[in-house]
């Protein structure tokens, strides 16, 4: 059986949620549901945490949750070896890069760009960077599409100095709301024995404080693109590093 699929690699369910969102404002539909049991191309069912879509012209996209940054590359790996028959049209890489805004040096390991491309190579010599964050696969057929989350916005009150979802979505809201940052860093500085930061206490501490009624977290990473003012603020952010003309792609290709 012949088919094919673009194929979104992410972190872990949070980033999974906020792909949801993501996908559903760019005019996907989602093949999920109470009830439903939704098969890929292959006629095999999506399970295991993943998640199905139809973008705009009916081609199929799976999303799925790695469990961990460090699990993306080998995950790619199988994929990519998989791509003879179960053709793999967009093998999209995202990840937290978790840098510092202000430069500060970071201890995490990072997924480099290079390290992708050389995945690439090993699987297709011919492999190579085609534009900015894609690699072109078997002259063309398949592309490989790695981004990290990030905001382009300077350190500020309310937005978490870590590069990671967290400070994306916390860069929209601050931009949107720009009454609740300050008290919500105030209220952060005035805890007693704090742990150490995390960039998850800035977007935890908006989800207590302004949309509890989402019931989790999970829900509250889909429910911003819902917002027509926030999701046009993660829209620019997206613009401005070059990845929602990519994401046009993968919403309108065939």
């Amino acid at each position: 059986m012949t088919g094919s699929e673009i194929y979104i690699l992410c972190e872990g369910y949070h980033d999974r949620a906020f792909w949801k969102g993501l996908l559903t404002y760019a005019g996907c539909a989602s093949l999920g549901g109470p009830g439903k049991k939704p098969s890929d191309p292959w006629g095999e069912t999506v399970h295991g945490g993943q998640y199905a879509f139809e973008n705009r012209n009916k081609a199929f996209l799976r999303v799925v949750p790695a469990g961990s940054k460090y699990q993306l590359i080998a995950l790619a790996e199988t994929r990519l070896r998989q791509r003879a028959p179960k053709t793999v049209t967009h093998l999209i890489i995202n990840h937290d890069s978790d840098s510092f805004a202000d430069g500060t040096p970071s201890t995490a390991r990072d997924i480099q760009f290079s390290h992708i491309l050389q995945l690439a190579k090993k699987l297709d010599p011919g492999a190579q960077k085609s534009v900015e964050h894609v690699i072109s696969v078997d002259n063309g057929t398949s592309k490989i599409i790695a981004f990290p989350w990030c905001s382009t916005d300077p350190p500020a009150p309310g937005v978490p100095n870590q590069q990671t979802l967290e400070r994306l979505i916390c860069s929209a809201l601050a931009a949107v709301h720009k009454d609740r940052p300050a008290p919500l860093e105030a209220w952060l500085k005035s805890r007693p024995s704090p742990p150490p930061p995390n960039p998850k206490e800035h977007a935890f501490s908006y989800l207590a404080g302004w949309f509890a009624d989402k019931g989790s977290y999970e829900a509250f990473c889909e429910a911003l693109w819902n917002d027509p003012q926030v999701a046009a603020e993660l829209r620019g952010q997206l613009e401005r590093q070059g990845v929602w003309t990519l994401i046009e792609e993968i919403a309108e290709i065939r």
